[in-house]
């Protein structure tokens, strides 16, 4: 796979934060293409990729887009998924973890379209390397993921692993659902500070800052007389 082809990056975050994950993203230079209830999508490259899995603080997962495809059945997951040339990807020594989304009446068993998606990519790189590679529920290795929806499926390369909220380098007290929502309403509460303040002050007909240039707080402008 070639690291400079561009295709569909797929951004997850915790429902709630999209407005906020939006903001990063165009913060660091690119523009959304849809913005989803729990995550954003974009275009871009696996070098955007990695950039984004460093930059980005609001973010879970960071997903770039294999392949997409109509699916009908287990089978037909299974011959698409085959298909794809893992072993160009996927060493036989690697771990792999492959997670699904499922929301169609095609398949009532969620665990098994996990296990069809799995063997197809297994028995690839076993076809053409003569080796396996073990596979895991822990997102410790390679992870794939995909999306199958209706009669439609989209087929995921997981650049972050665990969660990118998870990762030890990043201590903190709150959760950082909340420690990052919070830190982006910062501005906005600055500058609702600043619009109160210069109203007080208007209204008791004194400028809405000292000679010092320090701006005169609500409770100065209503507690002089």
């Amino acid at each position: 796979m070639n690291p400079n082809d561009k295709n569909t990056i797929l951004v997850t975050c915790a429902p709630g934060l999209s407005e906020f994950l939006c903001q990063e993203v165009e913060t660091l230079g690119y523009s959304i293409d849809a913005v989803l209830p729990a995550g954003a999508e974009l275009q871009g490259d696996l070098y955007d990729v990695m950039r984004l899995n460093l930059h980005l603080r609001t973010a879970y997962n960071v997903l770039f887009l294999l392949k997409k495809f109509e699916c009908h059945s287990p089978e037909a997951l299974y011959r698409e998924v085959k298909d794809f040339p893992w072993e160009e990807m996927i060493s036989p020594q690697e771990l792999l973890s492959v997670v699904g989304r499922i929301d169609t009446a095609s398949i009532d068993n969620s665990m098994y379209a996990n296990l069809k998606a799995k063997d197809a990519i297994v028995d690839r790189i076993f076809e053409k390397t003569g080796s396996r590679p073990d596979s895991s529920k822990d997102k410790t290795g390679v992870v794939v993921q995909f999306y199958w929806k209706g009669e439609h499926c989209r087929l995921f390369l997981n650049t972050s692993g665990l969660k990118l909220t998870d990762r030890g380098y990043r201590k903190m007290p709150l959760s950082s659902r909340i420690y990052w929502k919070t830190w982006s309403l910062a501005d906005w509460i600055r500058t609702a500070n600043g619009c109160l303040s210069s109203m007080a002050a208007r209204r008791c007909g004194r400028p809405s800052t000292r000679s010092s240039g320090e701006p005169i707080r609500c409770s100065d402008a209503v507690n002089t007389s």
